[in-house]
């Protein structure tokens, strides 16, 4: 039960747990589901489809006093994770006021019909709109409101075609204060039956009653709320908050990067934990007056709350280079060494800011490769019967690269570019042009632009995340309309201080990459910042990804690769 300490704090289960032994003793058809051990313990098999059935219809009326029927196939309700997301629903709604009249949708409200049946209950100013596709499961939910005396509260409706939400509120000048989903998982059966679950990842401590209507939709669970939140664009205000549950951490960010194409200014995520298991909860708004709560596991992290790596420069790398030249050489050991690509770039008087996305580790086990690349090119030294000299590691021939750009960029006598005139070559930083243009095509096309220009600087890009993980993202309130430019400080100082802010007569650099339209994995994202203020430095600021330590990893690569290079220069010095 490791995650139940991250539990709503109103959950009754947060501190109460099931008592199966009395659950047994008052509900018969639960007590031929229990066994016992040698101290007189009681159990339940979580793998057996009936026991749960049971189980959850006995907690529904021994906490709640709901009376509640369930199909003998089809999906069944855990009671604690649907008590989580409706306080996640009551704590947005707080600011409302308990006494006013909450209208809510249930998208796919199943047979037990489950929220609308807890919501009433516990909140006696709620009424819900359930909807259900299923023939069989809206006949159960029909009965299951009748059985507990809410028809007046909560009516019950068979979807028409294949909308979602505009259906049902095209013709009606009703407004709902929100709307709550549980979608279906999967996209297709091979998925649903875990078959690209990977090996090390244990196995599920319960079974999956849900029938395929309720288990696979078209797109899986990200097409759907996609789907939803395209036609959230065209009902806007009719709904205040717009939310829905996804059952893998890896849709979130998807299911962010549209909300922010579609420039919704407003929107949260946030985690449902109970027992192993662990869901999520995605919600957005066209209301800036809504303010989204942080879960207990959010604010556990504070991940956002941690400051930015820093590496100030040393004078030997610097040299007599100004600010643009040196975030080129920053930005060209990223992006060609490391194939970091950048998503988007700004810069002020004194700073430069590029948001970078890997989509792959590139950099660890340096000295691991380079030893068996060292070990190959012994071998095939034996073996060989010419004396040619060995073929150069791919990390000698980037880090060569990598200094004959510095030297180009110095104005090196022994290149081309050291013997253009101080002008030409200014003109030519300006225009972020490819240098030493009398170079082979082959160098050439390595030492293209850097980055051609975007029509718009897209704002926090996107953020990915491994399926269950428990390293959570955060999921902070999020507002299109904030600045991606706020803090440009050393140390985390005051974000108005150090006169680093960007300001509209900033100009877009020409550094980013074309941005691919279709959706893209990536393992980090994180906004980089080369700056002047005392001395020149680099910050790099997380976004979001599989683990933050990569991000320390990118840096001390970046710093292995200034100090080779000055010890190097020092040597040829020498």
């Amino acid at each position: 039960m490791a995650l139940n300490k991250f539990m709503h704090p109103r959950n009754v289960y947060k501190k109460k747990k099931p008592d199966f032994k009395q659950l047994a003793m008052k509900y018969p058809n639960l007590q031929k589901h229990m066994f016992t051990d040698l101290t007189g313990k009681a159990f339940i098999d979580f793998k057996n489809a009936s026991s749960m059935r049971e189980l959850s219809i006995a907690l529904l009326k021994d906490d709640f006093g709901l009376d509640v029927t369930l199909p003998p196939e089809g999906l069944v309700p855990t009671v604690s994770l649907r008590l989580n997301y409706i306080h996640w629903i009551e704590d947005i709604l707080e600011p409302l006021g308990r006494g006013t009249n909450i209208k809510g949708i249930d998208i796919g409200t199943g047979a037990s019909c489950v929220y609308p049946l807890l919501g009433c209950k516990l909140n006696p100013s709620w009424s819900f709109l359930a909807v259900e596709k299923c023939d069989t499961n809206t006949q159960y939910a029909e009965k299951n409101v009748s059985a507990n005396k809410m028809e007046d509260r909560i009516k019950v409706r068979k979807q028409q075609d294949d909308s979602i939400l505009l259906h049902l509120l095209h013709d009606t000048d009703t407004v709902y204060d929100f709307c709550m989903c549980n979608p279906p998982f999967f996209a297709d059966h091979s998925e649903a039956q875990g078959t690209s679950r990977k090996d090390d990842r244990a196995e599920p401590s319960s079974v999956s009653m849900a029938t395929p209507s309720e288990s696979i939709t078209e797109g899986g669970e990200i097409g759907f709320v996609k789907n939803m939140i395209q036609e959230s664009m065209e009902l806007k205000s009719k709904v205040r908050v717009y939310t829905s549950m996804v059952g893998k951490k890896s849709s979130l960010p998807k299911l962010k990067e549209e909300i922010r194409r579609l420039e919704i200014p407003n929107f949260t995520t946030t985690e449902f934990c109970q027992g192993k298991t662990m869901r999520w909860g995605i919600a957005w708004s066209f209301d800036s007056s809504v303010i989204f709560p942080k879960s207990l596991f959010q604010a556990a992290r504070k991940e956002k709350d941690r400051p930015p790596l820093q590496y100030t420069l040393p004078s030997e790398f610097v040299g007599d280079l100004d600010l643009q030249t040196i975030a080129k050489q920053i930005y060209f050991i990223l992006k060609e060494e490391l194939k970091i690509s950048c998503d988007s770039s700004s810069e002020s008087e004194d700073c430069l800011m590029f948001e970078m996305t890997a989509k792959e580790n590139t950099w660890s086990h340096q000295r691991r490769k380079r030893r068996a690349k060292k070990m190959v090119d012994t071998e095939t030294r034996k073996e060989s019967p010419t004396n040619d000299p060995p073929e150069r590691s791919n990390s000698d021939i980037d880090f060569e690269k990598t200094s004959h750009y510095k030297d180009k960029i110095r104005g090196n006598p022994t290149t081309d570019l050291g013997k253009k005139k101080t002008s030409e070559v200014k003109s030519m930083k300006r225009k972020y042009q490819t240098f030493d243009r009398e170079n082979s095509q082959e160098e050439d096309s390595k030492r293209r632009r850097f980055c051609p220009d975007i029509e718009k600087l897209r704002q926090s890009p996107d953020r990915n995340a491994e399926e269950e993980n428990i390293e959570m993202l955060e999921g902070d309130t999020i507002s299109v309309g904030q600045s991606d430019v706020q803090d440009c400080s050393m140390g985390g100082k005051d974000k108005e201080t150090e006169g680093c802010t960007a300001t509209e007569q900033s100009q877009k650099t020409s550094y980013s990459d074309s941005v691919d339209k279709k959706e893209k994995e990536y393992i980090l994202k994180f906004k980089l910042t080369v700056k002047k203020l005392e001395q020149f430095a680099i910050e790099m600021a997380w976004i979001d990804g599989q683990n933050r330590e990569f991000m320390h990893q990118v840096l001390q690569y970046l710093k292995n690769k200034v100090k080779s290079n000055n010890n190097k220069q020092s040597s040829e010095q020498k």
